[in-house]
């Protein structure tokens, strides 16, 4: 269903000093949207006019949250095992 028709999105986890002036070219240059706030682009979906675009995307998002829940059930301590990350944990910016 997704090979079909390539990502609809990249999800930014963290950068650098020097990797944030690439996703800055990466933003202005590709096609792709950049997501650095699940939130915030879960409410620009809802005014995707395409129909099948949004199914599409919204279905991938699905997979993406659904992944990162599944990945948290490994962590040896209950209070890490958290639902919904994706909505609560914030980017990882390194210092250069």
């Amino acid at each position: 269903m997704f090979n079909k028709y390539g990502p609809l999105y990249a999800r930014v986890l963290g950068f650098s000093k020097k990797g944030k002036t690439l996703l800055r070219a990466i933003k202005k240059n590709s096609s792709t949207p950049l997501i650095s706030k699940l939130s915030n682009y879960l409410r620009q979906t809802i005014f995707e006019e395409n129909n099948h675009v949004r199914n599409r995307l919204v279905k991938m998002l699905d997979y993406d949250i659904l992944a990162t829940d599944i990945y948290v059930l490994g962590n040896k301590k209950a209070e890490d095992r958290v639902a919904r990350l994706d909505f609560t944990h914030k980017i990882v910016i390194k210092k250069d």
